[in-house]
């Protein structure tokens, strides 16, 4: 039950991923809580957002490897915080450099992914108090409350394609909204509710459905008996861009998918929002779903730009 991440220096993560180093280290690790101390001024760049209360204010509309202008404006609006991803790109007070040892810790407020190696730069959310994430790369942000089940959680994919179950990919299905939620739907080893259009966030057209793994599965890895004797578990998706592996789908867990087709008409993408529940898992994700609530009515993918 291992999904692999091709990014530079990311630490191994336990359940489903392990993360393979590409570069030397670039990134130091630090404490996301903001706290960590500062890196000399010669290896930052001069410029960076401000996290400082503003009465009002506009994130430029586009992020990009260089700081983003943060200035105040006449609109009723909260200034993003950023969630930094390498040192280049690290900004006092902000969380950053999300990972297991290190997990970044959230305040309630206004969020947006940031950096050269964030996930689709400038997604920006809403964050209660009470949430962390692990991972905010390329290839993955996710959010994880104690409050919840380990492995429990609000997943941030894009641009994934299926796989079989001994994790070979299937080129032959678009990484698209209609492309996934089609092979998802006929995939006999799945219990697909059926898909429903909802718009969630500021504007953003899904499509939805619940997915779990239906009891009699076989068991397809030989991982998955080493955290569940009984479980069954397999591979479904993978990003090939980002993943050395493939996200595992378990019996005694229950997801609900949202899948958009995101960006402009000569460059589209495919997001997917999966809250994943684990432990008695019909109550824990509608319990889950709840929670997470306020994060998907401010999702915001309108200043996104795509790495």
């Amino acid at each position: 039950m291992v999904r692999e991440r091709i990014q530079p220096d990311r630490i191994p993560l336990p359940w489903r991923r392990l993360a393979i180093s590409m570069v030397a280290a670039a990134f130091v690790t630090t404490a996301c809580s903001g706290s960590a101390a500062a890196p000399s001024t010669a290896s930052v760049a001069s410029s960076r957002p401000s996290i400082a209360p503003t009465a009002a204010a506009v994130p430029s509309p586009t992020i990009s490897s260089t700081a983003p202008s943060f200035q105040p404006s006449a609109r009723a609006e909260p200034t993003p915080i950023p969630i930094w991803t390498g040192l280049a790109e690290w900004v006092p007070g902000a969380p950053g450099h999300c990972d297991h040892p290190s997990p970044c810790r959230f305040t309630a407020g206004t969020y947006q992914t940031y950096g050269r190696w964030a996930f689709l730069p400038g997604l920006t959310m809403d964050i209660p108090d009470g949430w962390n994430s692990t991972e905010q790369d390329a290839g993955e942000f996710n959010l994880q409350n104690p409050d919840f089940p380990e492995g429990s959680g609000l997943f941030f994919w894009r641009d994934v394609i299926p796989v079989e179950p001994d994790g070979t990919h299937i080129t032959t299905v678009p990484s698209t909204v209609a492309g996934i939620t089609s092979w998802l739907s006929a995939n006999h080893r799945l219990r697909v509710s059926d898909p429903m259009k909802v718009v969630i966030g500021k504007g953003l057209d899904t499509t939805t459905m619940v997915v779990d793994v239906p009891d009699g599965t076989v068991n397809k890895d030989h991982v998955c008996a080493d955290i569940a004797p009984k479980a069954a578990c397999f591979p479904i998706l993978t990003d090939p861009a980002h993943w050395d592996g493939a996200w595992t789908v378990v019996s005694g867990e229950s997801s609900r998918y949202y899948l958009a087709d995101i960006g402009p008409a000569s460059d589209r993408h495919l997001l997917v929002v999966a809250v994943v529940a684990q432990a008695d898992p019909a109550t824990e994700r509608l319990r889950l779903e709840r929670a997470v609530a306020p994060i998907l009515d401010s999702l915001d993918v309108s200043r996104v730009t795509f790495n």
